[in-house]
């Protein structure tokens, strides 16, 4: 299949003929070079921002605009989806619609997660849409529901072995090849490789209404999450790109019947007390030491676990992590207690061991004792986990543990966040090259910190990153280390990524129920 996006430059409103004549245009020009599928980007027409200046010919031209489209469409044989402010009984959603070789409107998807301004003339619509054409099944999304790993997955639980993400990424730099973007530069990357689908991302590039600068940079992402191709931050193009889609498999290694939280009412939710509580300041501050280091045996492990612990204390760090154990090891009794006699009143700790049977576990203890445990719900020998489980350290932090490839799960960390974890540590062994993007996917997608622990004894690193997916702190690769920094967990429950878009009071569950059965 031949796909082509069609990276337009943004337009004022009031420009909205000009903008109807070039997209017709630029369509032309793609069918002659033999395009099956054609993307356009979001709101390609009228404009974005439709609200800043009245146009009202521009949104009653609408209809008009979508005949032209089925005409192209029709016209040329082609598959044609198109990013547009749309009416459904008098009601305006931002959307795209997709038109068949015959001209047919065959799907339509209306953006879910509305972003920032977006409210102001759009209204919530139902998210993705999955068509059928003779080379394999096609979903269909709109630019920030991309941000939410549950609609990506619905389509590609419908079958979808490609992507189309319509969108308008907005980003703010001194020049245009500085300009990036979270969906850019790691969410997308990792939405496609968690699902195993192509995605392909049509944006505008340049500045609409003095006020909205986009991104540029339309690009395809391949099943294993890598850019294919893409275009520049800032010049109007056409990007062409040749795939295969194959009939999708089902996915492995899902547990939806630990996903009910997912389609619970918000109100019901546990996240949603605990980020209307009041706090004090001090509550909200946990200053973090990650440990890292290798081990011989369970005594040196004990050891060396010890002496981590002593040095965070000098940090005055409230948590320390300490990397899993090696598998076939594990604490007796005497180990346990022994830790924990040695742990000052003012830390929690963490750290981790393999079960019988292939499991994993996570043990978090303080002075007076083990507080709890964090099992591994999806990996082999896990079976028997019951929760995808979230526990208090103190109050104004809440911890949840995930295991190795756990963390390309997207429900996993999903529902941690709705159990109202602020804080997601993720014990690992291999480092990919995929692992700061996904590491920034899941806190970002979920505003909660990820701190990544891993052994000594190999090219890897230990670190965390914040609810925006910047870098905390980072050991190096080689040495045994502690590094450490502030975690203010006043920033993983402030769920608002700009005005008007919230990832929890965002959400509609009654479009996640597909996830849960």
């Amino acid at each position: 299949m031949k796909l082509t996006v069609i990276q337009l430059l943004a337009d004022d409103i009031n420009r909205f003929q000009n903008t109807s004549h070039r997209i017709q245009q630029k369509i032309r020009e793609a069918c002659q070079e033999g395009a099956d599928l054609i993307l356009l980007p979001e709101c390609a027409y009228p404009a974005y921002m439709i609200g800043l200046e009245k146009e009202p010919d521009s949104l009653s031209n609408i209809p008009d605009f979508l005949s032209r489209m089925s005409e192209l469409a029709a016209g040329n044989q082609v598959y044609l989806a198109v990013g547009t402010a749309m009416f459904e009984d008098g009601v305006l959603y931002n959307g795209v619609a997709v038109f068949d070789r015959s001209g047919e409107m065959i799907a339509k998807a209306y953006k879910s997660n509305l972003w920032h301004f977006d409210g102001k003339w759009f209204s919530q619509g139902e998210p993705g849409c999955v068509f059928d054409t003779e080379f394999g099944k096609i979903g269909v999304m709109v630019c920030a529901d991309g941000r939410i790993p549950e609609i990506a997955r619905i389509l590609r639980l419908k079958g979808a072995g490609l992507i189309l993400d319509a969108v308008n990424l907005v980003a703010s730099a001194g020049t245009p090849d500085q300009l990036t973007n979270q969906q850019y530069q790691f969410m997308l990357q990792a939405r496609a490789k968690e699902n195993g689908v192509y995605i392909a991302v049509c944006d505008k590039a340049g500045i609409e209404s003095s006020t909205v600068t986009c991104l540029g940079r339309s690009m395809i992402v391949t099943p294993d999450g890598d850019i294919a191709a893409e275009c520049s931050p800032d010049k109007e193009e056409m990007l062409t790109y040749e795939l295969e889609l194959k009939e999708m498999p089902p996915l492995k290694g899902r547990r939806p019947e630990l996903y009910r939280i997912l389609a619970e009412p918000i109100r019901t939710l546990p996240v949603t007390a605990v980020i209307e509580r009041p706090y004090r300041l001090s509550d909200l501050e946990c200053f973090t030491a990650v440990i890292r280091f290798d081990c011989t045996d369970e005594a040196d492990y004990v050891k060396k676990a010890v002496d981590g612990i002593r040095r965070a204390a000098i940090l005055d760090s409230r948590l320390a992590v300490l990397p899993e154990m090696k598998e076939g090891m594990g604490f007796n009794a005497g180990s346990m207690e022994y830790l924990c006699s040695h742990t000052p009143d003012h830390i929690c700790a963490v750290t981790a061991y393999g079960t019988d049977g292939g499991g994993k576990r996570a043990v978090v203890f303080n002075a007076d004792g083990i507080k709890g445990e964090l099992p591994a719900s999806h990996i082999d020998g896990s079976g028997d986990a019951d929760e995808i489980r979230v526990l208090e350290l103190f109050p104004g932090c809440c911890v949840a543990a995930v295991f190795g490839e756990e963390m390309e799960i997207p429900e996993i960390a999903r529902v941690a966040m709705l159990k109202g974890a602020d804080i997601l540590i993720w014990f690992d062994r291999k480092n990919t090259g995929d692992t700061m993007k996904m590491m920034q996917t899941r806190a970002a997608e979920n505003k909660v910190f990820v701190l990544r622990t891993t052994p000594c004894g190999s090219m890897d690193y230990s670190l965390g990153v914040n609810p925006d997916g910047g870098k905390l702190f980072t050991t190096f690769c080689t040495l045994e280390q502690t590094a450490s920094g502030m975690i203010h967990t006043s920033l993983s429950k402030s769920k608002e990524v700009v005005p008007g878009t919230n990832i929890v009071y965002g959400r509609n569950p009654n479009y996640y129920k597909e996830l849960t059965i």
